[in-house]
């Protein structure tokens, strides 16, 4: 187990290195009001993706995880699926845009929405393989090593480096799973699985998660400048690497967990896992404040690492309650996890709206950190109610 840890942590720690650095080479390079409005539109197309997922994560993995249906068949419905949706989209897009003005770059947001959600789904089926450092290097690194080398030497093709590094990794992924030897008996077929009521609930409960990154980003341009907005993407991406060290342990260990839960309840497991996401969590912190001038330079950005502390105290709360939210979704109380969404959802909508008016930057943080932190709460006091 600690094998796979130390490979998924050099996988997914490298990921988040690189997603740091380029965001940083986007801010220097492309200018404070430009790097916003990219932020902006590609917060936008992070929302369509889960539009044209429409559930495929949580669906993909309730049905890996519990040996249902076949890896490439299951890898063959995604593809299609979402490539529909994206066209009805676009379609809808365009129509749209024929009776209303507008700025949006809808084709680079249907295309990146389309290939970033097919990478997740089969990013999802590699973990819950038992493969979470294989599928993080392929659909995290390569689009940010696309991204930095647009940003560096062709910054007015960013948009089109940044669809490119979806479009590699989403082939790369495919290719691992249609090499995966698959001889699992499953205990029953997929066809039925994959209508659209089935989906419903992971539907919900990805747009409701969008309040923790696109919907803060889309929510806040309505309160902010251009540069602001560049700020809040920065603080954002930043603090974000807390919630990415959390994944690395969630993801490895929850295979392990999930097998053990399905015979017994398993406690000790659940505490060890908190330890070592909150661990994981001081030590990104503590270096991160200690350098922190170090770091502002280099974005070359005025930001404030007190603003940083206010997210840093919900992503501990965060660790602390593990995977909580995946072992629900596996355990068939998906419709809780749909409630508790959108409970927080509407709770962060209200906080958003009102703190980042009244307080820019630092409300959109505080917002965060409250919603962050109910949502992490609640899931854990109902795992352990139906573990009981």
């Amino acid at each position: 187990m600690f094998v796979k840890i130390i490979g998924t942590f050099l996988s997914r720690g490298g990921a988040a290195f690189l997603s740091l650095i380029s965001s940083m080479f986007i801010v220097r390079y492309l200018g404070e009001s430009d790097a916003g409005g990219y932020f902006t539109e590609l917060s936008f197309a992070t929302f369509l993706s889960t539009l044209v997922s429409f559930g495929s994560n949580g669906l993909t993995l309730k049905l890996v995880s519990n040996r249902i249906g076949n890896i490439n068949e299951i890898a063959n419905q995604n593809l299609l699926f979402i490539i529909k949706n994206t066209v009805i989209i676009l379609i809808i897009l365009n129509v749209i845009s024929f009776f209303y003005e507008n700025n949006i770059n809808m084709y680079f947001i249907c295309v990146y929405g389309c290939f970033f959600s097919i990478a997740q789904s089969y990013q999802f089926m590699l973990i819950a393989k038992g493969n979470a450092g294989v599928s993080y290097f392929l659909n995290n690194w390569i689009p940010s090593l696309f991204v930095i080398y647009a940003a560096f030497f062709f910054p007015n093709y960013i948009y089109i480096y940044t669809c490119l590094g979806y479009i590699v990794s989403t082939l790369l992924l495919y290719l691992c799973l249609y090499r995966m030897k698959d001889h699992d008996r499953f205990d029953k077929e997929i066809n039925d699985e994959f209508k659209i009521n089935n989906r419903w609930n992971y539907l919900q409960q990805d747009i409701l998660g969008q309040i923790y990154s696109s919907f803060v980003i889309i929510l806040s341009s309505n309160y902010l400048s251009k540069e602001d907005i560049s700020k809040l993407a920065i603080y954002i991406k930043l603090t974000s690497v807390c919630n990415i060290i959390i994944s690395i342990f969630n993801m490895t260990i929850y295979h392990r967990l999930f097998q053990k839960i399905k015979v017994k309840s398993e406690y000790m497991s659940l505490y060890i896992l908190s330890f070592l996401n909150i661990l994981g969590v001081i030590s990104f912190m503590l270096p991160l404040f200690y350098f922190w001038d170090y770091v502002r330079s280099y974005y070359n950005i005025s930001i404030e690492k007190e603003y940083i502390f206010i997210v840093f105290i919900a992503y501990l709360i965060s660790g602390f309650s593990g995977c909580s939210q995946m072992l629900l979704n596996s355990m068939g109380h998906d419709r809780v996890v749909k409630n508790i969404s959108w409970l927080t959802f509407t709770v962060g909508i209200i906080l958003l709206n009102y703190f980042t008016y009244t307080f820019n930057v630092l409300g959109a943080l505080i917002a965060l950190s409250i919603t962050i932190s109910l949502q992490s709460i609640m899931n854990y006091f109902y795992l352990r109610i139906y573990l009981l």
